[in-house]
């Protein structure tokens, strides 16, 4: 195996963790997560914030905060579908565990990072592999980007779209065919070979 490629195989190749590492590197992710819902609340105008709850109607909130809940309870079932690897039990339990806290990080920090931390949370507690359960995040993201096609397109049935939802709906859904040909193309042997 020539030297580069060790060098980068050891790069990949977690490391030893102290608990006192483990408790540095959790401190620093949540520092991070501080200083960017930092950012977003300064955006906030707080009064203005406060005056739209007093005068929303409870059974109303109450009403979507069940939805985001169930919307959760479903992300996670489809997540917990996707990731079927022989011969481990994933516990739909660890995979809404996961996927919450990859929400919850996804509100106040940037580029998908929550997404990395759902595949980071899933793995440590299902004892995957990082790289396989990131690919299976994917790959739930593109089948749920797949399977909003169809509703959307329903919905410009019903209404009339502007012309950019249109091109948009166009867009994600020649996206959504690659990623499907691709998955196809992708997909695992069926005589179990790896």
């Amino acid at each position: 195996m020539p030297a580069p490629w060790k060098a980068l195989r050891a790069l990949a190749a977690p490391p030893e963790e102290s608990p006192g590492h483990r408790r540095a590197l959790r401190l620093v992710g949540l520092a991070i997560v501080v200083v960017f819902a930092a950012f977003g609340v300064a955006e906030v105008d707080l009064r203005r914030l406060g005056a739209s709850l007093a005068a929303a109607q409870p059974g109303l909130l109450l009403l979507a905060a069940l939805a985001n809940v169930a919307n959760l309870v479903f992300h996670a079932y489809r997540w917990a579908a996707v990731v079927r690897p022989r011969g481990v039990r994933v516990r739909t339990a660890d995979v809404l565990a996961a996927t919450t806290a990859g929400f919850a990080v996804g509100i106040a920090v940037p580029a998908r990072a929550g997404d990395l931390v759902r595949a980071h949370l899933l793995a440590r507690r299902a004892g995957l592999g990082r790289s396989f359960v990131l690919a299976s995040a994917a790959l739930d993201y593109v089948v749920g980007t797949a399977s909003l096609v169809p509703l959307v397109a329903l919905l410009a049935v019903a209404t009339p779209l502007p012309s950019w939802a249109r091109d948009a709906l166009g867009v994600t859904a020649v996206a959504s065919a690659g990623g499907a040909v691709a998955l196809f193309a992708l997909r695992p042997p069926r005589d179990g070979a790896p």
